[in-house]
C-alpha cells in the first residue's frame, strides 16, 4: 500500500485530551447553567412525580374498578344453572324462556351498573337475554364473541350505543360444560354502564365506597382525563359535560404513534404549556391514556426569573455543547454502539454481524478487526460442533450393525407412545419378531452371511412399515415394531405381509444363497399396562407360542380364551 493511502494512527487518548480540553474552556459558564438546570430539574422532576403519583393512583383505581366487573362477570360464568341451562338448548331439550327469567331476576339485578346480559352459543347467536329484542342476533364476528371465546375479555368504553351519552363497555367470558371445562358450550356478555369512571376522576366513587383517608383535590391548574388513541376524550377531572373535547397533543401522538408513554413539557388541547406525565393503560380492548397534566406557569412560577437570566449563558455554552456532543457520538459512541451491539449478537449466536461500517483509524478500529476475525472462527467452531452433535446423537440411537433404531432408544419411543394412547385413548400395538434357525444359519455359512441376513431382512421390515412405526432391534436376531395408532387386527395384517415377505425372498450374497422365515408375536396395549414392557412381555410370550407350534407364524395371545391365534402361511 502506498503512503498516500495509508490511514493516520489517532489513539483514544489524543481524542479525549482534546475533548476535555475543549470543556475545560468554559467551566465558569458550565457551572453556573448547571446550577440553574439542576434547580430546574429538581422541580421539573418534583413536579413530574407528584404527577405521575397521582396519575398511578387513578390508574390502579380504573384496575380496581375494572377488575371488579370481572369477578362479577367470573361470577356468572360459574354458574352452573346457566351452564346447564345452555346445554341444554343446544340440545334442543328445553327453550329460553327459563334463562331468560333467571338473568333478569337473579343477575341483573346483581349490579348496579349492569345494563344487560347475554348468552351466545357456539355459532355466535345470542340465544338468550335480559334484552328478548337481542334474541337470535348473530355476534359471530363481533369481537365480544371472538375473544370471549379465548378467556374473559374487556372491551373499549363506548358510548354511542346509549342515547342518554352515558359510558357502556363489555366484559366477555367463555362458558365450559360443568363435566369438562375443556369443552365450550359459548360465551357470556354483560353489558356495563361505566359512568363511575367519571367518578374515579374526581374522587366521589372513593367517597361512596366508604374511603376515610383524604382525597387530595386538584387545583384549578391541574387536570387529570382519560383519553383513547384517537384522542376522543372519555372522561375529565375538570368537566362531564358531553360531547368531550378532541385532544391533540403530544401524549397522545406519542401514544398513537409509537405505543409510548410520556413525562414532560408540552402544549395541552387548549394551546397551554404544561407539564405532565401519562400512563397507558391496557386490559384486552380497554386501551386509553391518562393523562395528568399542570400549567407550567403555576408549575415554575419560582424560578421564572432564573430562568430568564440565565438564556445568555445557554446561547454561549449551546455550540459548545453541540460540538462536544458531536465529537463524542461520532468518535466515541456511534462505534462502541456498533461493537457493542454485534457483541450482543454474538452472545446470543448469531454470528452474521456486520462491522464494515466501523473503519476508526484507532484502538476501536484494531478492536473491531480483531473481534470480526474471533467471529468467524467461532462461528465455524459453532457449526462444526453443532455437526458431531448430530452424528454422536444417530450413532446413540442407531443399531451399528443394522442401522435401524437400537434397543434403548425403541424403550424410550415406546415408554413415550404407552404414555400417549393413554391422553388419547388411540390403539398401539407391538410386533416381536424372531429369526428361525438363525444359529444354523450363523454355523453353516459363518458369521459375516449372518450378518448380511441381519442387514437384510432389517430393510425388509423397514420397506414394509409405515414411517411412523418404531423398528429396533431388541437383541442379536430379535427385532420388535411399536406402532402407535394401530389396532391388533391391523397389526395382524402387517405382521402377516412382514412374514410372507420374509419366507419368499432369497438372500444371496456372492455364491451363497438362503432362505428363511421368521416367527411372530402380537400384542395390543391394554388399559391397566404402566410401561411398554408389559406389552412387550405378552408380544414375546405370543412369539414363544410360534415357535412352539412349528415357527414361521403369526401368533397373538387372545386374552379371552387364554390361548394363541395363528395366521398359517
Amino acid at each position: 500500500m502506498s503512503a498516500s493511502k495509508a490511514k493516520v494512527f489517532i489513539s483514544i487518548r489524543i481524542k479525549l485530551t482534546l475533548l476535555l480540553f475543549g470543556i475545560a474552556l468554559c467551566p465558569l459558564l458550565i457551572s453556573n447553567w448547571m446550577s440553574f438546570l439542576a434547580t430546574e430539574k429538581a422541580l421539573k422532576n418534583s413536579t413530574l412525580a407528584g404527577l405521575n403519583l397521582g396519575a398511578e393512583y387513578k390508574a390502579g383505581e380504573i384496575y380496581l374498578y375494572l377488575e371488579t366487573l370481572k369477578t362479577n362477570t367470573k361470577d356468572f360464568a360459574t354458574d352452573g344453572y346457566i351452564k346447564d341451562s345452555l346445554e341444554k338448548m343446544s340440545n334442543g331439550i328445553i327453550d329460553a324462556s327459563t334463562l331468560n327469567q333467571h338473568l333478569r331476576d337473579n343477575k341483573l339485578t346483581s349490579h348496579s351498573d349492569l345494563l344487560g346480559i347475554d348468552i351466545l352459543n357456539n355459532k355466535g347467536t345470542i340465544v338468550a337475554s335480559t334484552e328478548l329484542g337481542r334474541i337470535g342476533l348473530t355476534q359471530a364476528q363481533q369481537v365480544s364473541y371472538l375473544q370471549g371465546r379465548k378467556g374473559i375479555y374487556v372491551s373499549a368504553v363506548n358510548d354511542n350505543d346509549n342515547d342518554d351519552g352515558h359510558l357502556s363497555g363489555k366484559i366477555a367470558i367463555p362458558l365450559t360444560k360443568n363435566t369438562d371445562v375443556k369443552v365450550n358450550l359459548g360465551v357470556l356478555v354483560n353489558h356495563y354502564r361505566m359512568d363511575k369512571l367519571q367518578d374515579l376522576f374526581t374522587g366521589k366513587l372513593v367517597t361512596d365506597l366508604g374511603g376515610r383517608a383524604s382525597y387530595r383535590s386538584l387545583s384549578l391548574t391541574e387536570v387529570v382525563y382519560l383519553v383513547n388513541f384517537s384522542g376522543e376524550m372519555i372522561t375529565s377531572s375538570a368537566t362531564n359535560t358531553r360531547p368531550m373535547p378532541k385532544i391533540d397533543s403530544y401524549p397522545v401522538r406519542q401514544a398513537d404513534i409509537f405505543n409510548q408513554e410520556s413525562n414532560g413539557i408540552w402544549q395541552n388541547h387548549l394551546g397551554i404549556t404544561v407539564i405532565g406525565v401519562s400512563i397507558i393503560i391496557e386490559i384486552d380492548d380497554f386501551k386509553y391514556l391518562l393523562v395528568a397534566e399542570k400549567q407550567l406557569s403555576e408549575a415554575f412560577k419560582h424560578i421564572q426569573q432564573l430562568k430568564i437570566q440565565s438564556y445568555l449563558l445557554l446561547f454561549l455554552t449551546v455550540a459548545i455543547i453541540l460540538i462536544v456532543s458531536w465529537l463524542m457520538a461520532y468518535f466515541i459512541t456511534i462505534p462502541l454502539h456498533k461493537l457493542m451491539a454485534c457483541v450482543d449478537d454474538v452472545s446470543t449466536g448469531r454470528f452474521e454481524c456486520n462491522l464494515q461500517e466501523v473503519e476508526n483509524r484507532d484502538e476501536f478500529g484494531l478492536l473491531t478487526n480483531k473481534f470480526a476475525k474471533m467471529t468467524l472462527k467461532l462461528k465455524k467452531m459453532r457449526d462444526q460442533l453443532e455437526f458431531k452433535n448430530s452424528q454422536l446423537y444417530e450413532l446413540s440411537i442407531r443399531d451399528e450393525l443394522t442401522g435401524i433404531f437400537n434397543h434403548r432408544y425403541l424403550m424410550a419411543q415406546g415408554e413415550y407412545f404407552v404414555s400417549y394412547t393413554k391422553r388419547s385413548k388411540s390403539p398401539l400395538s407391538c410386533l416381536m419378531m424372531d429369526i428361525d434357525h438363525f444359529k444354523s444359519i450363523n454355523d453353516t455359512f459363518g458369521h459375516p452371511f449372518g450378518d448380511f441376513v441381519l442387514r437384510s431382512i432389517s430393510e425388509l421390515f423397514q420397506s414394509q412399515i409405515r414411517s411412523s412405526d418404531i423398528l429396533g432391534r431388541y437383541g442379536g436376531e430379535e427385532f420388535a415394531i411399536i406402532m402407535p395408532d394401530t389396532s391388533i387386527r391391523d397389526a395382524m395384517m402387517v405382521a402377516e405381509k412382514i412374514r410372507l415377505a420374509v419366507s419368499t425372498k432369497a438372500f444371496t450374497q456372492g455364491s451363497v444363497q438362503h432362505r428363511t422365515s421368521i416367527s411372530i408375536g402380537v400384542a395390543e396395549y391394554k388399559h391397566l399396562d404402566d410401561t411398554v414392557m408389559q406389552m412387550i412381555s405378552r408380544a414375546d410370550r405370543a412369539l414363544y407360542g410360534s415357535k412352539n407350534s412349528g415357527r414361521n407364524k403369526v401368533v397373538m395371545e387372545n386374552q379371552n380364551i387364554n390361548r394363541y391365534c395363528l395366521i398359517k402361511s
